[in-house]
C-alpha cells in the first residue's frame, strides 16, 4: 500500500513537473505572439526605460493604445520623445528650442485622452505662434523633473517658461520609488530584484500577464466572494486611499517625504534660474480631495508658499473644482470630469485646466 501510494505520488509529481516545463517553454517561444494575436493593443506601450531619468517616451512612436479596459486612444511621440497631436507625426520636428515646455505626470502628459483634447494639446493648438513641449511621462515626480530638465539642459535643449504641474501623487512616489545618487535617478527596489521581474516579464509574458491578473483581480474576487473579505477595499474614492489622503491626513506619509520633494523642487529653481528659464508651477485635486479635502488643502498651501519669490505664476485649480463641488455635489463632479473608474481627467476636467493656463500664457506674452 505504502509502495503504491509513493509510486503514484512521483508519477504525480512527475506530471505536474512536465506540465510546468512545457508551459515555460511554450510561453518562453511562442508567449508574445499568443499575446499579440488575443491582445495586441493592450500590449502596445510608448514606455522606455531611461539609463538617467529612469523612464521616458519612445521616439516616433504612432499607435492606439489602451488605458481603461476596452477602451483605446491615439498615441504620439516626435523625435525628442515628447508626446505630440498624431497628425503633427507626419512632419517630425527638430527643434530643441521650446518658447515653452510642460512636465509632469500622468495628468500632464495626458493619460487616456487623445493629446488634441489634453490640457497640453488645448494648448498648443491655441498658440500656434509658440513652440511647445510636453515632458511629463506617468509616474514622475519631483526628483525626476529636476534631473530630467538637468540632463535635457545638458544635451542642448532650451526652454524660456517651464510649467511644473505637481500632482498629488508625487508625495507617495518620492516616499515609494525613486532617489537621486550622481545625477541620476534610482529606484528604491533592490535592482536585482527589478531586474529579475523585468526579465521575468520578457521571457515569461502569458504567465506574467496571468500573475499580474490573479494577484489583482481574481483573488480579490474570490475572497470578497466566498469568504467576504475586501483585500483591495481602499480605493482612490476612500478616504483611506494613501496616495491622495496625505493631503488631509498628517500620518499618511511621514513629512521627510513631502520635504524631499520640495528640495527637488528648489534644486529645480535653482537650475532654471541658472540657464534663465522661467519657473510657473500648477496644482489641481484628485477626486479624493474635491470628497474630504477642502479648497484650502495642504498641497496648495505648500506649492503657493514656495512659489513666493520663484514663481512667475502660481495656477491653483482647487478654487474652480470647489467651486463646481457646491453647484453640482461632488459626486457628480467626478462623474463629469474625471474618466470613469479613474483619478485622471477625462476631456472636460482637462478643458477646466486648459482655460485656467490660456489666461496665464496670454497675461506672459502680453507683458
Amino acid at each position: 500500500m505504502k509502495n503504491s501510494f509513493l509510486h503514484t505520488a512521483k508519477s504525480l509529481c512527475k506530471v505536474i513537473f512536465l506540465t510546468i516545463v512545457l508551459l515555460l517553454t511554450t510561453d518562453l517561444i511562442l508567449g508574445n505572439f499568443f499575446l499579440n494575436q488575443f491582445d495586441k493593443k493592450s500590449n502596445t506601450t510608448p514606455y522606455i526605460d531611461h539609463n538617467v531619468y529612469d523612464h521616458t517616451l519612445k521616439k516616433n512612436f504612432k499607435d492606439k493604445i489602451q488605458w481603461t479596459p476596452g477602451e483605446f486612444y491615439n498615441y504620439c511621440t516626435d523625435n525628442n520623445g515628447f508626446r505630440i497631436k498624431c497628425e503633427d507625426n507626419k512632419e517630425i520636428s527638430s527643434t530643441t528650442n521650446f518658447d515653452i515646455a510642460f512636465i509632469g505626470d500622468s495628468f500632464t502628459e495626458g493619460i487616456g485622452v487623445d493629446f488634441e483634447k489634453t490640457f497640453v494639446g488645448i494648448i498648443k493648438e491655441e498658440f500656434k505662434d509658440l513652440s511647445i513641449a510636453n515632458l511629463a511621462v506617468t509616474s514622475y515626480s519631483p526628483s525626476v523633473y529636476y534631473i530630467k530638465l538637468n540632463e535635457l539642459i545638458k544635451q542642448g535643449y532650451s526652454f524660456k517658461n517651464l510649467f511644473v504641474y505637481v500632482d498629488i501623487s508625487d508625495v507617495h512616489d518620492e516616499a515609494k520609488k525613486y532617489k537621486i545618487k550622481n545625477n541620476k535617478i534610482v529606484r528604491k527596489k533592490n535592482p536585482v530584484v527589478i531586474k529579475f521581474q523585468k526579465k521575468i516579464n520578457q521571457y515569461f509574458p502569458v504567465i506574467s500577464k496571468f500573475n499580474k491578473k490573479l494577484k489583482n483581480v481574481l483573488i480579490p474576487n474570490l475572497k470578497e466572494k466566498y469568504f467576504g473579505k475586501k483585500t483591495n477595499s481602499c480605493t482612490y474614492l476612500d478616504k483611506c486611499y494613501q496616495k491622495s489622503s496625505w493631503t488631509y491626513n498628517n500620518t499618511a506619509y511621514d513629512e521627510i517625504y513631502i520635504e524631499k520633494g520640495i528640495h527637488s523642487m528648489e534644486k529645480l529653481y535653482e537650475l532654471l534660474k541658472k540657464n534663465n528659464i522661467n519657473l510657473s508651477i500648477g496644482i489641481y485635486p484628485w477626486p479624493g480631495q474635491l470628497l474630504y479635502d477642502t479648497e484650502d488643502s495642504k498641497q496648495v498651501k505648500i506649492w503657493k508658499n514656495f512659489c513666493e519669490n520663484k514663481c512667475d505664476y502660481f495656477i491653483n485649480n482647487f478654487p474652480i473644482f470647489f467651486d463646481l463641488n457646491k453647484k453640482l455635489g461632488s459626486q457628480q463632479v467626478i462623474k463629469k470630469y474625471f474618466i470613469n473608474g479613474d483619478v485622471h481627467f477625462n476631456e472636460n476636467g482637462n478643458s477646466i485646466i486648459a482655460s485656467s493656463l490660456s489666461g496665464v500664457i496670454k497675461k506672459m506674452y502680453s507683458k
